[in-house]
């Protein structure tokens, strides 16, 4: 978990132009870093200890967890574009972010864009400095 966890993140610091690649790089380090911080908490030699916590991609459950301070939370809710037809508005939880950028989808709104990218990037420094 936690080679996965450097190589997402040294691929994100390395994607100049391919934006939701970066940002998708950058989600995985930190759900990766997330998890090996919790099998060191927990003392698990493999990822098979944790799953019994449920976490799926939910990045939030995994800080509460670790009891993280709040600053590094996501929020629970980010806007996407409206589908053309109907106009509909849509919402994703922060535990899709993966698939939504995965998928090619952009978020919104720009400052909820950079507040979720930067807090992604706090986790990641989070980590890096409990190590």
């Amino acid at each position: 978990m936690h080679n996965a966890h450097t190589s997402h993140y040294k691929a994100f610091n390395c994607l100049e132009n391919c934006q939701l690649s970066k940002l998708t790089c950058l989600f995985y380090a930190a759900e990766c870093g997330l998890k090996f911080m919790i099998m060191k908490q927990e003392s698990h030699r493999s990822s098979e200890g944790i799953n019994r916590h449920s976490f799926g991609h939910d990045l939030n459950k995994m800080l509460d967890h670790l009891r993280c301070e709040k600053k590094l939370r996501l929020p629970p809710s980010i806007t996407l574009p409206n589908l053309k037809q109907p106009v509909r508005q849509r919402k994703a939880k922060q535990s899709d972010l993966n698939q939504v950028w995965r998928y090619g989808i952009e978020i919104k709104k720009i400052k909820d864009h950079d507040e979720i990218t930067q807090t992604l990037e706090n986790i990641c420094l989070w980590i890096k400095e409990q190590r």
